[in-house]
């Protein structure tokens, strides 16, 4: 008989859930499951930038933060932009940059809670700003920051109307995709793929920023991941597009470099990666082979369990127990497991106390493991995945994917 005391009823829970970080396959021909598609609508925000005269401000850059995720937007002809996000919840808006002629005095950091928010941000029109400014902001922009991860309304309604057109079929086939570039480091000098891919067998691309909180916090465990992997060819390469103000720069960056013990390259974001970057989230990341051939992530669901189904799989198994209790099939454990005994005879005696156990258990587990804070919200069409990921399950990720990499050779 498994022990049933508490802490070990924690680390039982921790077993049921190694679906957590271990359900995923990586076939090219796997799929995303309707449930994980119908998570991506499942909240709705709308922002809308006027200046004080009451008229629409086009193109404000605007990112919006969860504990998981950052998204990056930017308001269209209307003053307007629109995200349609996984989780229910706060979020925390950014006004990132704003055309010339345009100040922003508001707060820095704004809350905005779902599950459907509309929120007015108001920018003061200075001397400079006319019609024709507002307008050549927006004409300036190069095409790479036009596809500079954007999530625009059209992308929202194109997602929705993607998963509408298949009411037969949910399943969304994942492409092959080569992953090339060429770009420059921090200082500026040029780099390519087939240098920083060199002498890897497995490589992850994770896109971050300096402005995203999710982001920040896979670092420590990124930096970890990538020194201990050095006898397994297992590469790191982080990419940023940092924008050069007040809430953006190269030199935050390199600070965040330095306090986290990064060995790995760190290089900026160039158009190659506009493929990749086509969910407008970050941190997004992908996995590729020492040729650049991505490696996909696919059937999110082992990152994408609430609450409520862990507590769920507690009771099951809690149940189990109490079912071979009631059949006889502990008597042996009597004398050899007295304690664990008399915790599921009275779980028998008192089914009700099961649903208050379960919730201890849960809240322990959730705190000692920090679970819910490693969440793949999101996966593209060709593997790549956004989300923030714990170092547990980034540890089995490296894992799984490495055992991978290296079979198919």
């Amino acid at each position: 008989m498994k022990k049933i005391t508490k802490a070990m009823m924690a680390a039982a829970v921790a077993a049921a859930m190694m679906s957590v970080c271990t359900g995923y396959s990586v076939s090219a021909a796997d799929s995303v499951s309707e449930s994980a598609a119908e998570a991506e609508v499942s909240t709705a925000y709308t922002f809308t930038c006027i200046d004080n005269e009451g008229n629409p401000v086009q193109g404000v850059r605007l990112q919006v933060c969860s504990d998981v995720q950052c998204y990056t937007m930017k308001t269209d002809a209307d003053g307007s932009a629109s995200l349609d996000a996984a989780e229910n919840g706060v979020y925390t808006l950014h006004v990132v940059k704003v055309p010339e002629g345009y100040e922003y005095q508001g707060e820095a950091e704004v809350a905005v809670e779902g599950p459907y928010h509309n929120t007015q941000i108001e920018l003061m029109k200075t001397e400079a700003a006319d019609s024709k400014a507002a307008a050549g902001f927006a004409a300036e922009a190069s095409e790479a920051e036009a596809a500079d991860h954007v999530t625009s309304a059209a992308a929202a309604e194109s997602m929705v109307e993607s998963i509408a057109e298949e009411p037969a079929s949910t399943e969304i086939e994942v492409e092959p995709y080569q992953l090339t570039f060429t770009t420059v480091d921090l200082e500026g000098n040029e780099v390519t793929s087939d240098e920083l891919y060199a002498g890897y067998d497995l490589i992850l691309i994770n896109l971050w920023e300096d402005w995203c909180s999710p982001c920040k916090r896979e670092l420590p465990a990124l930096a970890k991941l990538f020194d201990d992997n050095a006898d397994r060819k297992i590469g790191v390469i982080g990419v940023v597009n940092p924008y050069e103000n007040d809430f953006s720069t190269t030199e935050q960056v390199k600070e965040l470099i330095a306090e986290n013990g990064i060995n790995y390259p760190v290089i900026k974001w160039s158009e190659d990666f506009d493929e990749i970057d086509s969910m407008g989230g970050r941190p997004t990341s992908v996995f590729v082979d020492g040729e650049g051939n991505v490696i996909p992530l696919t059937n999110p669901e082992f990152m994408m369990l609430t609450r409520d189904e862990v507590r769920e799989q507690t009771i099951e198994m809690i149940n189990g127990y109490v079912e071979m209790y009631l059949d006889g099939e502990l008597e042996a454990y009597k004398d050899s497991a007295p304690e664990n005994y008399e915790l599921i005879e009275g779980f028998a005696e008192d089914p009700d106390s099961i649903d208050d156990y379960a919730d201890q258990v849960v809240d322990e587990y959730m705190a000692a493991d920090d679970l819910m804070d490693s969440y793949i919200s999101r996966i593209g069409e060709y593997g790549q995945f956004v989300g923030s990921i714990n170092e547990r399950c980034w540890t089995e990720l490296f894992d799984y994917m490495y055992d991978t990499v290296t079979a198919a050779e």
